[in-house]
C-alpha cells in the first residue's frame, strides 16, 4: 500500500522536540495503517484492549454479501433480544429496503425497530422489533491484527498526517487525521480521529487504545 506520513505538529515542532516515546506512538500508527502486522503483534500487550467509542444502535454486525445484508453477528454477548441468527439476511429496517436505508439508524435507547428478515436456507419473511442498545464494542489483540488486515486488503493508498500528540508518562493523547482511496487516482475519504493510547510501565507494550473518533463521520461518506 502507498502511504505518505506528515507531521504537522505546530507545538512540538516550533517549540519541541518529539521524545523517543512519541516518536515509536507515531511510527505505531503509521505502522496499522499500512499494513504491518509484524510490527504490530510485537509491540501489543497479549492483554490488549481496543475500546470503540460508545454509541447507539443495533446489537448486530452485517456484511453485504453479493448484494444482500447478511447478519454476521453480535456486537455483545447479550443476545436475549435477538431473534435474528448469524447468517439470516435482512430485508428491511423499520420499513425502508436496505439499499435505501438512511444512514446510520437514528432514535434514543430503547427505541423499538422493526427488522424484516429471512433466515439461511428459506425463503420466508418474518420480522421482528428490536431495540436499540448502549453498545460498546472492544477488541482483543487478536481481532485487531485480523482488522488491519482487512483493512489493508481494502484500500490502495492513504496519507496519515499527525496534527497533534500529547504524552505523560505511559499516556498518550494523538490527533490525526486519515484519508485514503480504495483504487488508483480513487474517490479520497477523510477520516478524523483522536485517540488515547496506554503502554505498560514495566514492558512498555501498548496495552490499550481508547478511541474518540466519529463512526458517523466516517461511513457517511458512503451513502
Amino acid at each position: 500500500m502507498n502511504r505518505i506520513l506528515i507531521l504537522n505538529i505546530f507545538l512540538h515542532t516550533c517549540l519541541f522536540s518529539l521524545n523517543p516515546k512519541e516518536k515509536f506512538i507515531i511510527n505505531f500508527i503509521d505502522a496499522r495503517y499500512s499494513g504491518d502486522t509484524t510490527f504490530i503483534s510485537n509491540v501489543l500487550s497479549e492483554k490488549f484492549t481496543y475500546e470503540h467509542i460508545p454509541f447507539i444502535g443495533l446489537n448486530l454486525t452485517t456484511e453485504y454479501v453479493e448484494g444482500n445484508l447478511i447478519v454476521t453477528g453480535f456486537i455483545t454477548e447479550d443476545t436475549l433480544q435477538n431473534q435474528i441468527s448469524i447468517g439470516d439476511t435482512i430485508h428491511e429496517i423499520d420499513n425502508f429496503l436496505v439499499d435505501s436505508l438512511p444512514a446510520p439508524i437514528r432514535g434514543p435507547e430503547n427505541k423499538l425497530v422493526k427488522i424484516v428478515y429471512t433466515r439461511n436456507g428459506d425463503s420466508t419473511f418474518s420480522s421482528s422489533k428490536l431495540k436499540l442498545k448502549l453498545l460498546k464494542h472492544d477488541q482483543n489483540k487478536t481481532s485487531f491484527i485480523q482488522d488491519i488486515i482487512n483493512y489493508n486488503n481494502n484500500w490502495y493508498e492513504y496519507d496519515l498526517e499527525i496534527i497533534d500528540i500529547i504524552s505523560k508518562k505511559s499516556t498518550f493523547f494523538v490527533y490525526y487525521h486519515w484519508e485514503g482511496s480504495k483504487t488508483k487516482a480513487g474517490q479520497v475519504y477523510h477520516l478524523f480521529a483522536m485517540e488515547l493510547i496506554q503502554k505498560e510501565k514495566n514492558s512498555n507494550l501498548i496495552k490499550k487504545i481508547q478511541t474518540l473518533w466519529s463512526e458517523k463521520q466516517f461511513l457517511d461518506q458512503f451513502k
